[in-house]
């Protein structure tokens, strides 16, 4: 029998992108909280750390986004077959995480610095990023053929 799995998230939450294209093969829940849910997590302990998203799976709680990828992706030998390629898995995404962290401190710098950020966000995405994810997408076959 099939264990009881759900993604807890607002959904309006970063990690929430990734259900459909990552977790819809394995037949993941999704449940979408209202503030006083979330709430309601929080003071029974449910939430660690007292934020979203949070994984119910295999009889854990599981938060963290990196942390919730790496289980289920290891769990469905989605993570690579080997220590090197687990360690590309793990330069991309750190690839992904830096491009997004740019992009989302975007909206909280000075007003006069938003048009030289952006500039910048654009310059290194086109020069530095998408080059990379690129190259490895022409080498390597994602998300298990």
């Amino acid at each position: 029998m099939k264990s009881y799995q759900a993604i807890i998230s607002f959904s309006f939450h970063k990690f929430s992108h990734f259900q459909n294209h990552f977790f819809h093969p394995e037949r993941v829940g999704f449940i979408d909280i209202s503030c006083s849910l979330f709430s309601l997590l929080s003071k029974d302990g449910s939430l660690l750390f007292q934020q979203v998203p949070m994984v119910e799976i295999d009889g854990m709680k599981l938060v963290q986004t990196r942390a919730i990828l790496n289980y289920i992706a290891s769990k469905y030998n989605l993570y690579g077959k080997d220590i090197k390629e687990r360690a590309l898995i793990d330069m991309y995404t750190e690839g992904i995480a830096d491009l997004g962290e740019m992009i989302l401190l975007l909206p909280f710098c000075q007003p006069e610095d938003t048009d030289a950020n952006t500039a910048l966000i654009k310059e290194k995405t086109k020069n530095r990023y998408f080059p990379a994810f690129e190259k490895v997408s022409e080498s390597v076959q994602c998300l298990g053929n």
